[in-house]
């Protein structure tokens, strides 16, 4: 067993996309079992290598402390994209263990203006990722929760970079060990999650398809947004309503911490932002 476990360890450090690529044919219940007793330096090159969404299944099944602690030496990034497939609840918590500084960075890739694609975007949609087969893909089909019933569903690295897209009836079609890049149809059109709503109607694409991928500033896909939603959403604007069933995290956030935590989060928020813009203006 212990040279098992040596042989498995020499296998993440040196390999960690192609680890957590065997892991994810599992169980999310199996790894988060087999993830207790890992080292954090393995833990820490293994657990940026998943796919969000499978992540964030092994989430449900660990205390959120310990979900916290493994997704700490992670980008803020990665962080949030594992949140967004959690429910508010979870992601409160898990946010709760983070450290103040990595919570504030997250908080601000999680929340958006109203008028922003991202507040209208949905993230909870399963992905593919272009390094496996048919097999593989129906399996992450299986295994995800997508509340976007579409044909068309989105390809992305191990980076969550976009790369294309494939037909869920091509999936169906094709053989079980051919690669998923045989049926992919190579695309990186997005619209970006702090777009304008308005700005987002006019692109040309919508000539084309019913549904866009959402990237975030650095080119990292962050949901789905179909047309539809997207004409509802600039109506809903336009007539000053709310936007349905939203769940901001901070509102969540001043539930469980209070408003002084709030007001030093404004602050930090405030901070981040005009250091970003800083270095954007260089």
């Amino acid at each position: 067993m212990a040279a098992n476990t040596a042989l498995a360890l020499e296998y993440i450090n040196a390999r960690p996309q192609s680890a957590a690529r065997q892991l994810e044919s599992l169980e999310a219940e199996r790894t988060a079992a087999f993830l207790k007793g890992l080292p954090g330096k393995s833990t820490a090159l293994l657990i940026p290598a998943f796919l969000p969404q499978y992540f964030a299944q092994v989430c449900l099944h660990q205390e959120s402390n310990q979900s916290a602690e493994l997704l700490a030496s992670s980008d803020v990034s990665y962080v949030a994209a594992v949140l967004r497939h959690l429910p508010a609840g979870q992601q409160n918590s898990i946010l709760g263990h983070l450290a103040p500084s990595i919570r504030a960075q997250v908080l601000l890739l999680l929340t958006f203006q109203e008028e922003d694609v991202g507040s209208w975007m949905n993230t909870s949609v399963t992905t593919l990722p272009d390094d496996s087969d048919i097999d593989a893909a129906r399996k992450y089909l299986k295994l995800g929760d997508s509340a976007v019933q579409s044909d068309r569903l989105f390809v992305v690295t191990r980076d969550r970079n976009l790369v294309g897209h494939v037909s869920q009836i091509e999936l169906t079609r094709s053989k079980k060990r051919q690669a998923l890049r045989d049926i992919l149809i190579p695309r990186t059109d997005a619209l970006l999650a702090r777009m304008p709503v308005q700005t987002a109607m006019a692109h040309p694409v919508w000539s084309e398809a019913d549904i866009m991928p959402v990237n975030n500033r650095k080119g990292n896909f962050v949901g789905v947004i179909r047309h539809v939603d997207l004409r509802k959403a600039v109506d809903n604007l336009s007539s000053g309503s709310p936007i349905p069933g939203a769940e901001n995290p901070l509102q969540g956030l001043a539930q469980a911490y209070g408003n002084t935590f709030l007001t030093l989060f404004n602050t930090v928020e405030d901070i981040v932002r005009d250091s970003s813009d800083r270095r954007e203006n260089q």
